[in-house]
């Protein structure tokens, strides 16, 4: 079992939108991922209220869910067992020390292109990379949504280290902390993903959600990357 929690205290559109692409990625990669909502402190699924149709699994916690968030996130995915991957899709603020402490979990933040934004995605990678140094926690990667034709990975990493030390962060993210391989900017303008409470996407959007679902199992060092049919062969 492998979970992938997508964190930040940034734009809650950006860590919707890397969810729904993330699990529909891996199910076009001929995974069975599970994709959990969590409530905010209202009790509301944050980001998709309803019922969603999607071509993979989804839940939303319960207000009454028994014990800490964390927790109950942890049961979801232990009973999803090694079915496939579990994407996790966060209110904004913390993360729960269950996750945090769990070697399991892949931390994933949305990336920042406003310079607002990118400050405070260098605060965050900071906080949760300090929180993450026990021996054998797994680092917090940087997810794209697009990638600009014009903006070079190395280049990124430098703006963000910038943001870091304005901020008087000592820790920034290095080159292999963002997932840059096989993402693009096909993601930016193919319209929406969400149509009518159903996950719908055009042929192009599902292929670009592939290509950032194997990125993302690239950049983790996933062991999903065995299961994939067709990470040996070069496919999307």
């Amino acid at each position: 079992m492998e979970l992938f929690a997508i964190a930040g205290s940034g734009n809650q559109i950006a860590r919707l939108s890397i969810s729904l692409l993330l699990a529909l990625g891996f199910a076009r990669r001929g995974m069975d991922p599970l994709l959990i909502r969590i409530p905010n402190n209202s009790g509301a699924a944050p980001s998709l209220p309803g019922e969603v149709r999607a071509p993979f699994a989804t839940i939303a916690l319960e207000p009454g869910d028994a014990g800490s968030t964390g927790a109950a996130i942890l049961r979801r995915a232990t009973a999803h067992g090694d079915q496939g991957p579990v994407v996790v899709d966060l209110p904004g603020g913390s993360v729960p020390s269950e996750l945090l402490d769990d070697p399991r979990c892949h931390l994933l933040l949305p990336m920042a292109t406003d310079k607002q934004e990118l400050r405070q995605l260098a605060h965050d990678f900071a906080r949760l990379a300090r929180a993450r140094s026990r021996p054998g926690n797994k680092s917090v990667v940087v997810v794209p949504i697009g990638w600009p034709a014009v903006l070079k990975q190395a280049d990124y990493q430098r703006l963000l280290k910038r943001e870091a030390t304005r901020a008087s962060s000592r820790v920034s993210p290095s080159i292999q902390d963002i997932v840059g391989f096989g993402v693009s900017d096909v993601v930016l303008g193919l319209g929406p993903l969400l149509i009518d409470g159903s996950v719908s996407p055009s042929p192009k959007l599902g292929n670009a959600a592939a290509a950032i679902a194997r990125a993302v199992l690239r950049a983790t060092g996933s062991s999903y990357i065995e299961s994939d049919p067709t990470w040996s062969i070069g496919g999307l």
